[in-house]
């Protein structure tokens, strides 16, 4: 498996790999974050997938999933299992 840089996990707006987040609509979905790219005009997207369904994918401009309008981050909290 490649190494992965810090820039693939995290962004400068404190998005990170695994964040989960929801959409601020009706018909809600819930997404997690699976990476991040720069295309070649500089800008900065992030790639989604569904958590209930994870053949559907989305790809954002990270300033778009950072609208607070438009999405909403998710707390979770993984459960201890002894």
């Amino acid at each position: 498996m490649p190494q992965r840089s810090a820039s693939q996990w995290i962004t400068p707006s404190g998005l990170r790999v695994g964040q989960r987040f929801q959409e601020m609509r009706k018909a809600a979905r819930q997404w997690e974050v699976e990476c991040f790219f720069t295309d070649s005009r500089a800008v900065r997207h992030v790639c989604l997938r569904d958590i209930l369904d994870p053949s559907r994918r989305v790809t954002l401009a990270c300033s778009s999933l950072m609208d607070r309008g438009r999405f909403r981050p998710l707390d979770v909290r993984l459960r201890r299992t002894f």
